[in-house]
């Protein structure tokens, strides 16, 4: 008999723990259940995954709190968590219920695993950094999307979303290295980017030498024409506003005689010099060195002599503030380079006679700050400039 009841306790015993099982893994919908861990970070792993696919300008940020729900701090957020029992989290739960809603971006199965464990390790509000960074085979598609998908692409996921930046599709962010950079840096000039700096220094390391990976790789400028150099780069940065529907201020950049009789107009633009509105409109997207300093060329041979800085460069860029001014070779003695920062101050002047005028290479020694800047490089009545970026 004692047998008979030590068997029906066993079986009693096992059948409360399948139970129990089951019930904590009701909405693990056929997802593998990562091991509770505790490398799981509040700051760096949880608030970036509510603050991107949840509190989105409209739905539950500190503005609209969409049916009451506002998930913009940690406090907030455990409202709707219970610690230690993920079923129990109604901010949890409805992640699988229909939250964020058709037509928004959806969390990755992994993401959630990494919400409920953060939950079953008791829902910490913890800090910390990622003690081994992994710099090594930095890639769009692995790498930066990853980033991506974990702190932006909550609010631009098409192209309605913030900005119209459309951080959906690798090109896209190929094309913008230099703007996410900066906007991830906070840089000036730059619109900051999440809005309140949630980016962990591992992440900001692998953006920051993707980016400058991205733009070292040598420019091709021999051989400019407009099929093969200008026509990409007005479709790139300038036809989605100047084409044959929208033709914005009158310009049609779709018909090359257009850009012909316009290309200083443009040179002006991209440029941002004095008398020529900046373009592209948006300052998070910065046209790139490389069409930069094709579009000086093609400038020039169309007759935009005072222009031509084909010769003029700053060398190496971007740099991390250690880089020469390569003059022309038909610079007068006399000349001045200002270096103006994306607000338009001048920051600092070098004169001709506080170098060697004899050479061609100036070495710039002083330190500036990380950011976006001009060299602007005058003899006597010519003008050249130059767009560089200092990465630190």
């Amino acid at each position: 008999m004692k047998i008979f009841y030590s068997l029906m306790l066993l079986v009693l015993v096992a059948t409360i723990a399948v139970f129990s099982i089951n019930n904590n893994l009701a909405l693990s919908n056929d997802r593998t259940l990562i091991n509770a861990t505790d490398s799981i970070c509040f700051n760096k792993d949880i608030f970036p995954l509510f603050y991107s696919y949840c509190a989105t300008s409209g739905c539950h940020d500190a503005v609209t709190k969409k049916k009451g729900v506002n998930v913009t701090s940690y406090t907030l957020i455990m409202r709707g968590i219970q610690a230690g029992n993920p079923n129990s989290s109604s901010y949890y739960t409805e992640m699988f219920d229909g939250m964020p809603p058709n037509g928004y971006p959806q969390m990755s199965a992994a993401q959630l695993n990494i919400i409920q464990n953060w939950i079953l390790n008791g829902a910490k509000n913890d800090s910390c950094q990622t003690k081994n960074c992994d710099t090594t085979n930095i890639t769009v598609s692995g790498t930066i999307q990853s980033i991506v998908k974990t702190y932006c692409i909550g609010c631009h996921f098409n192209n309605k979303g913030g900005g119209g930046i459309n951080l959906s599709t690798d090109q896209f962010i190929k094309d913008n290295s230099i703007a996410i950079y900066g906007s991830v840096y906070h840089l000036n000039g730059f619109k900051p980017m999440p809005p309140i700096g949630l980016v962990d220094d591992c992440n900001k390391l692998k953006i920051k030498l993707w980016a400058n990976a991205a733009n070292s790789t040598p420019c091709d400028s021999s051989n400019v024409t407009y099929s093969k150099s200008i026509q990409p780069i007005l479709q790139k940065y300038c036809v989605s506003c100047h084409n044959s529907t929208t033709t914005k201020a009158g310009l049609n950049f779709t018909i090359q005689a257009q850009v012909q009789t316009n290309i200083d107009r443009i040179h002006g633009a991209i440029f941002h010099l004095d008398g020529y509105s900046p373009m592209p409109p948006d300052s998070s997207i910065i046209v790139d060195p490389c069409s930069l300093a094709l579009v000086r060329i093609f400038a020039s041979k169309s007759g935009v002599q005072q222009y031509d800085n084909s010769s003029f460069s700053v060398r190496p860029n971007p740099s991390n503030g250690s880089f020469s001014f390569i003059l022309p070779n038909t610079i007068l003695p006399d000349f001045s380079i200002e270096i103006i920062d994306q607000t338009g101050s001048i920051v600092d002047i070098i004169n001709s006679e506080n170098c060697n005028s004899k050479s061609s290479d100036i070495r710039y020694s002083k330190e500036l700050a990380q950011g976006l800047y001009f060299a602007r490089l005058r003899s006597g009545n010519d003008v050249f400039y130059r767009k560089f970026l200092i990465i630190k």
